[in-house]
């Protein structure tokens, strides 16, 4: 901690972005943080720089196979500081694989540790690869090639190696930004993740405790912009206490809308950095927001408006009992991803609308909290919905502005 702090008051003004590949052999658990990863959130606030944090490796003895093995228990948890609130933490999946392989390509690492994080927030965050293992323990041709201390190309893995990956793809994004923005190159990395692996993640709910939400994209570019037949809009807003903000009338895509029925794909990511107390335990993240997209119906009778939010899946959120939306709803998480496909089309109502609510835990006067929202609707038949929405936006009067980069890119903010 001596030396992190030291380091930081070196160079935190220049350097903002920090690859640790460290871990201490104390499993982490729902109930509390460790130390380091508190310490480490605290660092990262206080010198505003961003942290990527390996989730962590385990012992050949205790290999994971996937699917898992019967009895394989806890023993695969992440370990500190991959526990940190702040920080991105990284798994690691299989690049290469072989008949003798644990895993095959694309399945998590057999030496990658697994979350959640206290209070059951997703951790890791993201994976990339990391390497493989064989069943008589080698890993010739199965792991990540890289350079030893005398410039000779070698071959190994673990965690270490997934981790600079996704630090290369954040720092790519990021020195594209005109106006470097550190919470949204966060939300972009986590929105490629979800996007590009939303098959797998779909499979089974169990598997983004090992996956996180994915893996980013490896082409920066495609991250950034936008095809014709999908539109990313971007929303970097506050939110105070005892308010919430709505975006009534969004312009669905007409396209996508046929005999009544939306159809189509959306994607929507919501990152912030919560308020967070140590003394707290499991309640460590103080202040919750929650996002929904969906249709709403005007009741003649009542003179109310009926909202169904359809990505998440919630109709209320009243209607969730706290236990259920901590363990599966992302409540009280930093980082919030959702992914919906209407392949059978839901009920158009009388429009669309974006609500996000902030809440603090009881008794916190909470100030009001900095949030970006990147939301993405794609069109699976290839047809002209950037269009589509960027001139229904402008048509309802919503200002819109290019995404700034380096490069011209179609991407909207």
């Amino acid at each position: 901690m001596e030396i992190i702090e030291e380091v930081m008051q070196k160079y935190s003004s220049s350097v903002k972005i920090w690859n640790i590949s460290l871990g201490i052999e104390t499993k982490v658990c729902e109930g509390s943080m460790s130390d380091l990863g508190v310490f480490f959130d605290y660092i990262q606030d206080k010198y505003n720089i961003q942290f990527f944090v390996s989730s962590g490796n385990l012992n050949t003895a205790l290999l994971r196979k996937w699917p898992i093995q019967e009895g394989i228990g806890e023993i695969d948890r992440i370990i500190s500081p991959a526990d940190s609130v702040r920080a991105i933490t990284v798994g690691s999946v299989a690049l290469y694989d072989s008949e003798k392989s644990i895993v095959k390509t694309n399945e998590p690492s057999p030496f990658s540790r697994r979350g959640p994080g206290a209070n059951y927030i997703i951790k890791p965050d993201v994976v990339d690869y990391g390497g493989n293992i064989a069943t008589d323990l080698s890993i010739e041709g199965l792991g990540m090639k890289g350079m030893d201390s005398n410039g000779n190309i070698i071959e190994g893995n673990g965690t270490s190696y997934s981790n600079p990956r996704v630090v290369q793809k954040f720092t790519s994004i990021y020195d594209e930004m005109v106006e470097k923005d550190m919470l949204l190159a966060k939300a972009m990395i986590v929105h490629s993740a979800r996007m590009t692996s939303r098959n797998i993640l779909s499979k089974n709910r169990d598997n983004i405790k090992y996956y996180g939400f994915g893996i980013p994209a490896v082409n920066v570019q495609d991250i950034l912009k936008c095809s014709e037949d999908e539109i990313t809009l971007v929303f970097r807003q506050r939110v105070p206490q005892g308010f919430h903000l709505e975006m009534f009338d969004f312009p669905y895509p007409a396209s996508l809308i046929r005999n009544g029925k939306c159809y189509g794909e959306i994607g929507m990511t919501l990152a912030y950095n919560p308020t967070l107390d140590i003394r707290y335990g499991r309640e460590y993240c103080r202040t919750n927001i929650d996002v929904s997209f969906g249709t709403y119906k005007y009741d003649d009778v009542s003179g109310k408006i009926d909202f169904s939010g359809e990505v998440p899946l919630e109709k209320s959120w009243d209607e969730k009992f706290e236990k259920a939306r901590v363990e599966n709803g992302f409540k009280w998480s930093p980082i919030k991803s959702y992914y919906r496909r209407f392949s059978k089309g839901i009920k158009a109502g009388d429009g669309w609308k974006i609500r996000i609510d902030m809440n603090p835990r009881n008794g916190l006067n909470a100030v009001a909290q900095e949030f970006v929202l990147i939301v993405t609707i794609k069109d699976n038949e290839g047809n002209d919905i950037y269009s589509e929405v960027v001139n229904g936006l402008r048509e309802r009067g919503y200002v819109t502005n290019n995404l700034e980069t380096r490069q011209e890119v179609r991407q909207r903010q």
